[in-house]
């Protein structure tokens, strides 16, 4: 796949710090990528590497295939970005803010502003002053502030940071609406919004890459088994018996509803072993209502990734 962005091997130091070390990852052309990090792991720091508003002590990034130290100018004009604490002028009005931001981008792009309040919900408030509006138009405006020039690389530090479940809810959809349109890297502690819309991710720590790819590699990177929930009407110590002597190798958990029974199984990794289950139960006339894989996740994945190199 083609990468819209590359960082290769960067490290940035500040006096008495180590802010950045040694990272490398890449995110593909169209992917929207969560980049995942505890407090102080340096999301922030990379973000602003990438955007070229900070240098790199070491190493290289790339957009488009091309080195951010040699064609800063240009490729900032493919980049769109919304810091953690967007820069917004509270005292102007939304539509005047937009074409303010176009206008120091290019007089052209001024006519992209009407496009950008639509797709950013901002239409109805597009005449109020910025400094009046509640905390998730504000992020609105940053988004907007951030697509006004048309970038084909959007980056956003933590886009749903204090905002109430239905601005989240809000932000969600206009991520899902620029999915199509751009590469997109995004920071978020909402670590099930990152599973809603992400295909890949980047976990760091203490400025260190601990895993990075898609959602799904790194997912089995953790899981070493599988776990099946299974609910049944009928699953008496005969049938266990039975179940035991078949599947040597699973091992089983149980729970007892009031008319009903939830099984867990827990089996190897390796091998799909679903259909030989489910005709298990069926041909002993168990009773089965339902079947499903539980597989790990992000926050699960999240907390396994950075407590592991402590319990090394």
């Amino acid at each position: 796949m083609e990468k819209s962005i590359e960082v290769k091997s960067v490290t940035k130091e500040y006096p008495g710090i180590i802010a950045v070390k040694n990272m490398t990852f890449s995110v593909e052309k169209g992917a929207v990528h969560g980049f995942l990090g505890p407090n102080g792991a340096g999301k922030s720091t990379t973000m602003k590497m990438i955007c070229g508003l900070i240098v790199p002590t070491d190493g290289s990034i790339y957009i488009d295939g091309m080195d951010m130290r040699e064609k800063s100018g240009l490729l900032k004009r493919k980049l769109g970005f919304l810091p953690e604490n967007p820069p917004l002028y509270k005292g102007m009005k939304v539509e005047e803010y937009l074409r303010f931001v176009g206008g120091i981008r290019g007089e052209k792009l001024k006519r992209n502003v009407g496009l950008i309040l639509e797709k950013c919900g901002l239409e109805s408030v597009k005449g109020r002053r910025i400094g009046n509006l509640s905390l998730g138009y504000k992020q609105r405006v940053g988004v907007a502030q951030a697509l006004v020039h048309d970038p084909e690389v959007v980056i956003l530090d933590e886009p749903t940071k204090g905002l109430d479940p239905k601005a989240v809810d809000e932000m969600r959809k206009l991520i899902l609406n620029l999915k199509d349109e751009r590469t997109i890297l995004f920071s978020s502690h909402l670590l099930h919004e990152v599973e809603n819309l992400c295909s890949h991710i980047t976990i760091i720590k203490e400025g260190e890459v601990l895993e990075h790819g898609p959602i799904e590699s790194v997912r089995k990177t953790f899981q070493g088994h599988k776990t099946f929930k299974v609910q049944l009407k009928r699953f008496d110590s005969e049938l266990r018996a039975s179940f035991q002597k078949k599947f040597r190798n699973l091992e089983l958990d149980f729970d007892k509803w009031e008319r009903e029974l939830l099984l867990k199984i827990h089996a190897p990794s390796d091998g799909d072993r679903r259909e030989e289950l489910t005709s298990f139960f069926v041909q002993n006339n168990c009773g089965l209502l339902s079947f499903r894989e539980e597989s790990l996740g992000i926050e699960e994945i999240f907390r396994m990734a950075t407590t592991k190199e402590a319990n090394l």
